[in-house]
């Protein structure tokens, strides 16, 4: 459905990119322990245990950063990210792409750390928080990274006040 005031539009044009997001452009890892396994996360190092201290082998895949994904784009209605941790680190990356093309963002979390820098980085370039749903962690885990310690994802809807109607009433 369109926005108020923007035309309605008679197609859609879809395309697969085979690679990772994240804040640099080359190759990234993943790594999965299984086919269940959804919560594998990208790394820039091939060897040694990811992000929840499980050892385990990678895959080796292109890395994109956001920016290079909506270059051809005039504009975005909605970016939604979740990649499991790299979250912040790729928005920062790609954040003057996003505040000049992307009207909304849904973005899945996974520490309370992201959660926080995300909300200061946004505020910051004229984002309105919409929604929230904080993640949940093990707090007395010890992994080095709060990532790791996440059980539950959060989500975060995102809106650039610049992209929006004037006139539209978020309550």
């Amino acid at each position: 459905m369109p926005l108020p005031g923007e035309p309605a539009l008679n197609n859609v044009e879809t395309a697969i990119i085979n690679s990772g997001v994240s804040d640099q452009r080359g190759e990234i890892h993943f790594s999965a322990q299984n086919i269940l396994d959804w919560g594998g996360s990208l790394s820039h190092q091939a060897e040694g245990a990811d992000y929840r201290g499980l050892e385990g082998e990678s895959v080796t895949v292109p890395a994109s950063r956001i920016d290079d994904l909506i270059s051809n784009e005039l504009r975005v209605d909605l970016v939604h990210i979740d990649i499991q941790g790299w979250e912040m680190k790729s928005i920062l990356a790609s954040i003057d792409a996003l505040n000049a093309k992307v009207a909304s963002m849904v973005i899945g979390t996974h520490s309370r750390v992201i959660e926080g820098e995300l909300i200061s980085l946004l505020r910051n370039n004229d984002w309105l928080l919409v929604y929230e749903k904080p993640c949940k962690f093990h707090c007395q885990s010890q992994l080095p990274d709060l990532v790791g310690a996440t059980y539950f994802d959060g989500t975060q809807f995102w809106v650039n006040m610049k992209l929006w109607p004037t006139n539209f009433q978020w309550t």
